[in-house]
């Protein structure tokens, strides 16, 4: 991965790498798109100077979420928020949910069970 040994990068994860060169955490940053907060990490643990500026990208939760549903393109796939909202969804996601939306509109529906009972 990142073009590093898998035994380099085994002894830079379990802190048996007393020092690391920049590039090291660099790439494994680069190969893990991580975040400017989850990289700025790494190179605290790694205990490396990070001498390269912040990258000028939106790496809210939002963009990442819409960049990993944009990767599915004819498979299904959305996020959903904790009431089962739809947050995100793909083309292919969207199709699907429409015919269950009609489905469920054109269902007979039945009376609520009381779970007390």
């Amino acid at each position: 991965m990142a073009g590093l040994s898998v035994d380099y990068y085994a002894r830079l994860e379990q802190g048996r790498q007393r020092t690391a060169s920049p590039d090291a955490p660099r790439a494994v940053a680069r190969a893990m798109h991580l975040s400017d907060d989850e990289r700025r990490h790494l190179f605290t643990l790694a205990a490396v100077p990070d001498d390269e500026p912040p990258a000028d990208r939106d790496d809210s939760s939002e963009f990442r979420a819409r960049r990993v549903v944009a990767a599915f393109r004819a498979t299904p796939c959305l996020v959903s928020g904790p009431p089962s909202d739809v947050i995100h969804a793909n083309p292919a996601a969207s199709r699907r949910l429409r015919r269950l939306r009609r489905y469920a509109a054109s269902a007979p529906q039945r009376p609520a069970v009381d779970a007390a009972r």
